[in-house]
Order: C-alpha cells, then sequence, then structure tokens
C-alpha cells in the first residue's frame, strides 16, 4: 500500500467516523420514539455505509427548525361558535390541543359519514356548486380524467362568479399535473389559484424529498 493510499484510507476512516457519530447525535438529539431511534442506530451499526447517507437525506425531521414559526389561517369570516368550557386539566384531549397551540374544540358542530366514493364525489360538486365566498380544496394526488376535468370546470365557473378558489397538490403524488398544467390554465385566467406543495425539482437543495403533504382536506365557504 503507498503513502498516498493510506492516507486516503485514513481519512476515509475518520470522515467516516465523524459521520457516524453526527448521526447517532442527531437521533438523540432529536428525542425520536423508542422504536424509530433504535431502529436507525441499529442500522447505522450493521450497515453505516449504506444507513448513514440515507439518514441525511430522508431521516432528519422536516423542517423543525420552523415549527415555532408557523401561523394559523386567518379566516375572514369568524366561527360564530363559543369555544367549549372544559377544564383542560381534566380533559385530556384539550389539554393536549392547548400544549401545542392548537385552538379549543367548538360547539354546534356536526359530521355526515360518507361510505362510498360515488357520494363523496357528488357531494364535492354539490358543495363547489353551492359556495358563495370561497373553495380551499387540498389533495395528494390529483390527475386529469373526466371527473377532474368536471370539477376543475365546475371551480372555474365558481372563480368566475367572484368566489375564492384555491388549489393545493403534493408535487410528488401529482407529479403528471405538475408537468402538465396546461389544464389548470382555464382555473388561474379565471382567478383561481393553484399551487404545488414544496416544489423539490425547483428548489432541490433547500427542501427534505419526503416532505409530502397526504391531507385531503375540502373547504367551503370557511364553514363546511
Amino acid at each position: 500500500m503507498t503513502a498516498m493510499q493510506l492516507l486516503l484510507t485514513y481519512l476515509f476512516i475518520i470522515v467516516g467516523g465523524i459521520l457516524v457519530f453526527t448521526a447517532i447525535g442527531h437521533i438523540l438529539y432529536q428525542k425520536r420514539s423508542p422504536t424509530s431511534m433504535i431502529s436507525w442506530m441499529m442500522a447505522i451499526v450493521f450497515l453505516p455505509f449504506i444507513t448513514v447517507p440515507l439518514y441525511f437525506v430522508i431521516g432528519i425531521r422536516k423542517r423543525e427548525s420552523n415549527k415555532h414559526t408557523k401561523s394559523y389561517v386567518d379566516f375572514h369570516k369568524p366561527s360564530t361558535h363559543e369555544s367549549y368550557t372544559i377544564d383542560v386539566t381534566h380533559h385530556s384531549i384539550l389539554s393536549i390541543l392547548e400544549k401545542n397551540g392548537i385552538p379549543p374544540a367548538t360547539t354546534g358542530n356536526d359530521f355526515e359519514l360518507i361510505s362510498s366514493s360515488t357520494q363523496a364525489y357528488e357531494r364535492m360538486m354539490h358543495e363547489i356548486e353551492n359556495a358563495m365566498y370561497s373553495v380551499d380544496m387540498c389533495t395528494y394526488v390529483f390527475q386529469f380524467d373526466t371527473m377532474t376535468e368536471t370539477m376543475l370546470e365546475a371551480l372555474t365557473q365558481k372563480a368566475k362568479e367572484g368566489v375564492k378558489v384555491r388549489l393545493l397538490l403534493d408535487l410528488v403524488g401529482s407529479l403528471g399535473a405538475y408537468f402538465n398544467q396546461h389544464g389548470f390554465k382555464a382555473l388561474r385566467n379565471a382567478g383561481g389559484e393553484v399551487a404545488f406543495f414544496v416544489p423539490i425539482l425547483k428548489r432541490p437543495f433547500q427542501n427534505y424529498i419526503n416532505l409530502r403533504n397526504h391531507r385531503k382536506i375540502y373547504l367551503f365557504d370557511e364553514e363546511k
């Protein structure tokens, strides 16, 4: 072994050791669940050359540094319902909400269980057609087909009527729609907004690949 090879070997060992200890220290610092922590640490011990790079790519908590800077959505139409007057110290769920800065539960709410996708789609179209002020939709998967084209036509019509229409899609789940945004042209021209959550292809070095938005939220007139 030449002197250069020996030097490179030592450098490889030193850098590898630093990365291993950095990853382990980061795992302990993040205070993960015992299952997650043990799984990552065992993988690092037995497969360090694979696990350490993988940890820095997908294992780091998603945008943890920004968790204290988030703000809640400021609805223009205030709620007409009063908050529950329950002692949070004796109510575990409300206590968790309060400790995490989440608004408390309110009275006057109800829900309806929809058991089929057909009924869900029909109900969604009904709510879009009857919206008077705003339509906010958020979903993970969106692809252009007959059903979504009908939905986009309804959203475009509401935008033309002056209703505030906003559509938030996940980039990975709706990758096909991201590369074929011509289908949103009519909606955008009518004043509607279409955005993609964390566009990793636009800023690949500032976002985490595994930071995805799996929420399915459909809000009409900020109240249902």
